[in-house]
């Protein structure tokens, strides 16, 4: 069994000759910040900025085997490595770092392994927003996928155009009056960045060059606003979509290793978006009739099944409805079909204004229409119907040299009076349907 080894004891003299003589440069911090420097690193500290000193002092950070931890911190002109172990100075607890610069092959290292990062957060977002129906959702899951492929982005807002305008529909970080926020498209920063092409991701060092609009408080803290900002534009069928903004409260925050990986995160959200459109066309194919829109037969069927479960779990009671429509084929017969297609998609129509939300209406057939109808008694769904029908009165269908009133017949069974099966219940309710088509021809 491995034991832990016991924090080194340090002095600053014995820290100082590490510098002078070996030409190490070390640091020490605690809780509270920097807790020593040797005489080499000082003008390194002071260009550290306080999220990075902050980083340094964290305690949850992964250790290796032996007990160290390894923290790269990306400068403007280098980048840092900052190689830790616990230590003991002046009898207090310290992490005592050795600095250096990171070299070219631990530099491609370090890239494989953000690239590879990047690869199974962007496949993951693939994969589950194709279960997402929520467009804020969606967007709200990539920028949290994203601020965590960026180092120094842990703020950041999605925008999705709307006519000339963008809002928020997703942001961490922000104080929550952002959510709503609309901002005209060339305003954008992107837009000032790119002199209004927005084709491409742009890093602006400096927000405050471009006059922001409104300024947001980061959490709320009246001292923290975004200084440097990395923008991204998702296009969608060759049309500005939105943006996808990582923000900091650092000044020149992000660099050409960022842009590049907002790029290839820019480009996995087009895909994973444009993905998801299309799998919800294809659903919605799945489960419409074509040519009215309504719900098609196949899911009328699932979804009554689910229905009539929770009604007989809850005791709970919904009519049913069919509907027939009157003389389709002698239409189709001296008409054509155009005719008869006219009558459908009107009584269709008609029907669809007069339904509730948690209603389910469906095309059954070719000239038959079934629906579920829940919080109303059969005599007021009757006289509902029959509204439809004296507005259909008003309305000629006309074709050529024809013109003709469409209409229909229906039946109301009720749930579980008349059956708790489907087929029974249809069956009840095409029974009453046809005797008052009877009745009304007579």
């Amino acid at each position: 069994m491995m034991t832990r080894r016991s924090p080194a004891r340090v002095t600053s003299e014995g820290l100082k000759f590490l510098d002078t003589a070996l030409k190490i440069t070390v640091i020490a911090v605690d809780s509270s910040g920097i807790a020593y420097t040797s005489p080499s690193a000082g003008a390194l500290v002071k260009s550290l900025t306080p999220d990075e000193i902050e980083k340094l002092t964290r305690s949850d950070m992964e250790k290796s085997h032996e007990g160290k931890v390894k923290v790269i911190v990306e400068k403007q002109d280098r980048n840092l490595v900052f190689e830790g172990q616990e230590a003991i100075l002046a009898d207090a607890p310290v992490m005592l770092y050795e600095v250096r610069e990171l070299d070219a092959c631990e530099r491609s290292e370090a890239l494989l392994k953000q690239t590879l990062r990047q690869r199974d957060l962007m496949l993951e977002v693939s994969k589950q927003i194709l279960k997402m129906e929520d467009l804020g959702e969606i967007f709200h899951f990539i920028l949290k996928q994203v601020i965590l492929t960026i180092d120094k982005g842990d703020i950041g807002s999605v925008m999705i155009k709307e006519g000339d305008q963008l809002k928020v529909v997703a942001a961490e970080g922000y104080a929550k009056e952002v959510y709503g926020f609309r901002l005209p498209v060339e305003e954008a920063f992107l837009y000032k960045a790119t002199q209004g092409r927005m084709d491409g991701v742009a890093v602006i060092s400096d927000v405050d060059i471009y006059e922001p609009a409104k300024k947001f408080y980061v959490n709320n803290e009246e001292s923290r606003l975004i200084k440097s900002s990395i923008s991204a534009p998702i296009f969608y069928d060759e049309e500005l979509f939105g943006l996808i903004n990582i923000d900091s409260t650092e000044s020149d925050a992000f660099d050409e290793t960022d842009k590049l990986s907002m790029e290839f995160i820019r480009v996995h959200s087009q895909i994973a978006v444009s993905n998801h459109f299309l799998f919800r066309e294809k659903v919605f194919i799945a489960h419409h009739d074509h040519l009215t829109k309504l719900n098609n037969r196949y899911y009328f069927d699932q979804e009554f099944e689910k229905l009539r479960q929770k009604a007989l779990r809850y005791r709970e009671t919904f009519s049913l409805v069919m509907v027939d429509v009157d003389e389709l084929k002698k239409i189709n017969d001296e008409l054509g079909h155009l005719a008869g297609d006219a009558v459908i998609v009107r009584i269709a129509a008609e029907m669809k204004k007069s339904i509730r939300t948690s209603d389910v209406l469906a095309r059954y057939g070719g000239d038959e229409f079934i629906g579920v109808f829940f919080k109303a008694d059969p005599e007021a769904l009757d006289l509902k119907f029959r509204q439809i029908l004296d507005q259909m009165k008003d309305f000629k269908c006309q074709v050529k040299a024809e013109a003709f009133n469409p209409s229909f017949s229906y039946g109301i069974a009720r749930f579980p009076e008349d059956g708790t099966e489907l087929d029974t219940l249809i069956r009840k309710a095409d029974e009453r349907m046809y005797l008052s088509k009877d009745r009304r021809q007579d």
